[in-house]
């Protein structure tokens, strides 16, 4: 099924009208977890639509995101929002579900829909935007800490390098590389060495990991 079809199959859910459904951009199209994720405008009204498989990476160093996971990930959202956090609003289905089954050939979707939210991207980190993100990174992590979750692992992000460095030392040995160009690998891996030996530590003071970078909007959250 073309994505347009899952679209307009999948806002039925929300009893939004499918023949006015715009596609007004792709977002993320090379993107790793391979979801697809689009701006869409119905009845006028802007939103975020993310279709979300089971397989989302070509490795286990994530945890998969099952219905379980993805429906406390969405808790999260209302609870950053409730708690004065810029976050899209979650919408849900007619029948107050957290998101859509949406089934395309033999795979099914997980569909999301949230309201969507115009910002500025800040493209340049300049030392105003370098101190402005710094305190939204505290207060995001301040609320963060207070969210109180059994569902969300409780895992250092430790692992997760510690696989990618696997995962990339046996490519390398398994490759066929020149001379300088080993050399400078095998100069790249005695860093990761040196900093992950004194990355350890025996106690862990866990929250919700968020994805934060300087291509944060701050500012606005009216809606497009």
């Amino acid at each position: 099924m073309k994505e347009l079809q899952l679209l307009q199959t999948a806002v039925k859910q929300y009893e939004l009208d499918a023949r006015s459904l715009v596609v007004e951009g792709v977002l993320q199209p090379d993107s790793r977890h391979g979801d697809l994720h689009d701006q869409i405008q119905v009845n006028g009204n802007f939103y975020s639509a993310r279709f979300i498989s089971s397989k989302r990476y070509g490795t286990d160093v994530f945890i998969p995101l099952s219905d379980e996971v993805l429906t406390e990930q969405i808790r999260f959202c209302r609870y950053l929002r409730d708690s004065g956090i810029p976050f899209m609003k979650h919408v849900p289905t007619v029948e107050g579900k957290p998101f859509a089954i949406i089934h395309n050939d033999e795979e099914s979707l997980r569909f999301v829909l949230f309201e969507w939210m115009t910002g500025v991207h800040h493209t340049h980190c300049t030392e105003a935007i370098a101190e402005k993100l710094g305190g939204f990174a505290r207060r995001l992590h301040d609320v963060s800490s207070e969210f109180e979750s059994r569902i969300l692992p409780k895992e250092s992000h430790s692992k997760g390098h510690e696989e990618f460095y696997r995962l990339l030392s046996a490519q390398a040995r398994a490759s066929e590389l020149s001379v300088s160009t080993r050399e400078l690998l095998n100069q790249y891996f005695m860093q990761i060495e040196y900093h992950k030996n004194r990355a350890r530590t025996d106690s862990y003071d866990y929250i919700v990991q968020t994805d934060l970078n300087p291509y944060t909007f701050f500012g606005t959250s009216e809606k497009k």
